[in-house]
Order: C-alpha cells, then structure tokens, then sequence
C-alpha cells in the first residue's frame, strides 16, 4: 500500500514530535537529579558589628575533601561579589550589603550549584555547598 505525500508528512511529524517530548522529559530528570546530588547547610549568627560576613566551605558531596579554587558568587541587581575558595575548600564574603541574593557556586567536574541567600546586618552566615558529580 502506498503512502501519500500528505501522509508521509503526517508520520515525520509525529516522530518529531515524539523525540522533542523524550529530550524535554529527560532533560527535567537530568536537572532534577543534578539537584538532587548537591548538598546545602546554611546556619546563621548573630554580631554585634553592623555589617555582614559569609562564611563557607566548598566539598566533594561523597569524599568530603575541600574543592580547591573553586569560584563562588553572590549576586544581585545591585552588587555582585565573587570569591576564590583556598586550597582547603574555604571561602568568604566581608562586609557585604544588606539584601537578597543569589548564590552560585562552581567547580569543574561537577554540578553547579544555585540557591537564594537573604541577608540583614548585624549577621554572620555560616554555608557548607557539598558539590555532587555523575558517576
């Protein structure tokens, strides 16, 4: 039996309809689980000082050892700071304004991570970013 240009038409159309739903869908569990493999702890404190400090250290999720030179970021409409991590994974943010932020953190190898920060004088944050990877 023979197909027709229109019919033809038809089918192509479908298959490329049915590999867009497959990409979009693997695309939501490849994010989701990237999510899923990073680990976040943030603890805040009180000082007297009127300022704000971020403290933090930056780690392999599963072998604990601190991801040197790693680039961290804190962003906003109005400001932006960005930081270094140490040899040992440490880093931190001195004397930054009052407001909500995004924090990003990166290392190569493994999965970035994004989070929103709010921030009030007189506070000291504590973060711990434990950065996961594909095995």
């Amino acid at each position: 039996m023979k197909m027709g240009i229109y019919s033809r038409f038809i089918m192509i159309k479908k298959s490329i309809l049915f590999i867009l739903l497959i990409i979009t869908i693997a695309s939501c569990n490849i994010y989701k689980t990237s999510r899923e493999l990073n680990f976040f702890e943030l603890k805040r404190k009180s000082q007297d000082e009127n300022s704000i400090s971020v403290y933090g250290t930056i780690f392999d999720k599963y072998d604990r050892f601190g991801l040197k030179y790693s680039e961290i970021k804190l962003t906003n409409l109005k400001n932006e700071y960005s930081t270094q991590s140490d040899k040992k994974g440490n880093f931190n943010f001195l004397n930054i304004e009052e407001g909500e932020y995004i924090l990003k953190a990166n290392h190569l190898g493994y999965y970035s991570f994004k989070d929103t920060l709010k921030v009030k004088y007189k506070e000291v944050l504590v973060i711990k970013i434990g950065l996961g990877y594909d095995e």
